[in-house]
């Protein structure tokens, strides 16, 4: 390096994580995280490519078409390739035997196993220490903790915490669990029945992980899945539906309106699968957006 030689020095997480080489090499590192693919590095990969400008009924159609198959498939290369969810399943096994129970020398590999299980099935929902000792029957909420911290720095889940303007508040409110990629959810997940919304919901929490967003969920007396930070201001506010119908469109929207209200915002964003909405009038401050064309326009 100091002759003018760049290096680049790569390996398995088995043998170091990204928060243990910060360590080893203070000062002399930047670290990249690399995710699994957007659903833009999808269609490049799959050689589609859409003009947003100009997308008729028919473009439409096919680029729902290909999101569908995204929240299926998810971002994994392999997966995509193949079309083998079962890919997946071997990919959280090596994660989970080789980066966190073997670096950490685990004995309650089930246990683990089941905290991990619970939290892909349950992706975009709050979790309490109590109800993952419950499940994993853990009787030492260290050991929880010690676990969520593994599974975090392997990269298997990101955890949101509740917005407030106290940071001890934050710490001690309840968090949500995200999946990295929505075939975790749909592979080890345990649903009775496919739940779009959720897989829709941590889709976009990803991106904005990618784009390297502070991100917050806001709870007062009504939710809104997301909202950002930019410095020591809430910038803006983002819902995310799969679908509105009669039966959630006012919650939705009472959600977002509440957050942009206390955040004094001017602007909100109300992402979906499908922007057609048959009744309720959307007002003007709310943007409606179909969750492909956000993200390829990112």
């Amino acid at each position: 390096h100091e002759k003018g030689l760049k290096v680049f020095v790569t390996g398995s997480n088995a043998k170091l994580l990204s928060s243990e080489i910060a360590t080893s090499l203070t000062g002399r590192n930047k670290t990249i995280r690399l995710f699994p693919f957007s659903f833009a590095e999808f269609l490049r990969y799959k050689e589609q490519s859409f003009d947003l400008s100009k997308m008729t009924s028919i473009a439409i159609s096919l680029i729902q078409a290909e999101f569908r198959e995204y929240m299926e498939l998810g971002g994994f290369p392999l997966v995509i390739q193949e079309g083998d969810l079962e890919i997946i399943n071997h990919y959280f096994q090596d994660i989970l035997y080789r980066d966190i129970i073997a670096r950490y020398r685990i004995s309650q590999v089930n246990e683990l196993k089941q905290i991990a299980i619970y939290l892909a099935s349950n992706s975009g929902k709050l979790f309490s220490f109590s109800t993952l000792q419950s499940i994993s029957g853990i009787k030492s909420t260290n050991s929880v903790k010690s676990y969520l911290d593994y599974l975090q720095q392997s990269y298997l889940f990101f955890y949101l915490k509740k917005f407030d303007f106290s940071l001890k508040k934050q710490i001690l409110n309840p968090r949500k669990a995200y999946s990295i990629d929505p075939a975790f959810i749909n592979r080890l997940g345990f649903h009775f029945s496919y739940d779009h919304g959720r897989i829709l919901e941590t889709i976009i929490f990803i991106q904005l992980q990618r784009m390297n967003k502070e991100v917050f969920y806001h709870a007062g007396k009504k939710e809104c899945d997301f909202i950002i930070q930019e410095g020591l201001q809430i910038k803006s506010a983002i819902q995310v539906a799969y679908e509105l119908n009669d039966a959630n469109i006012k919650r939705e929207l009472e959600g977002l309106l509440e957050a942009m209200s206390i955040y004094n915002l001017n602007k909100g964003m109300l992402i979906v699968n499908d922007n057609q909405v048959k009744k309720e009038p959307i007002p003007k401050q709310i943007e409606l957006i179909p969750a492909w064309k956000w993200l390829v326009d990112m």
